[in-house]
């Protein structure tokens, strides 16, 4: 870990990454503590789950971003890479908002800030909405086009489950078009 982050080599692909170790959970029952590791990540985010209102489509987006969750316990920098594909998701969860409801303004550009401003036009965010979307596509656009080396860590974990309650509570229509139920 010379450059702070494991470089992953065949003999140690299957070691745990040295951060994981410093990752500990408290028991509030007993006080006891104890060390995390893949399956508790796993379980931290398959908790988290996209309303049944969001297009099949997104929901299989955003469970292959995070499918690669645990293995971070091995490889700590695959979170950076998991937000950032959640990142995405969200980008991808509102562009088909626009393809499914109707009575949405079409903004000149199809861009995730034209979507946006066009909800927040629109009424279906308020201003609180507004902000919190707006934050995720600042982060969206600077996962995207770094200037540096990112480094989410578990703090990954949040911010997936965050993005997923937002994508959820997207204005979505009850009777979503066939399309948008089934896996494309």
């Amino acid at each position: 870990m010379n450059r702070g982050f494991k470089i992953v080599t065949p003999e140690n692909w299957l070691d745990p990454d040295p951060l994981s170790g410093l990752i500990v959970k408290l028991d509030r029952r007993d006080g006891s503590v104890q060390p995390v590791d893949g399956r508790d990540w796993i379980a931290y985010v398959n908790a988290v789950q996209l309303s049944e209102q969001v297009p099949r489509k997104v929901r299989d987006a955003y469970d292959f971003a995070i499918g690669a969750v645990g293995y971070g316990y091995f490889y700590y920098p695959l979170f950076t890479l998991v937000v950032q594909q959640v990142l995405r998701v969200a980008d991808f969860a509102v562009a088909c908002l626009f393809g499914i409801r109707l009575d949405l303004p079409k903004p000149r550009k199809r861009t995730f800030e034209a979507r946006l401003a066009a909800l927040g036009t629109a009424g279906y965010l308020g201003d609180v909405g507004f902000t919190r979307w707006d934050a995720i596509r600042r982060l969206r656009n600077s996962a995207t086009h770094p200037e540096w080396q990112q480094t989410w860590g578990h703090s990954a974990l949040d911010q997936v489950r965050i993005i997923g309650q937002m994508i959820s509570e997207l204005p979505l229509p009850t009777d979503l078009p066939p399309e948008y139920r089934e896996a494309t």
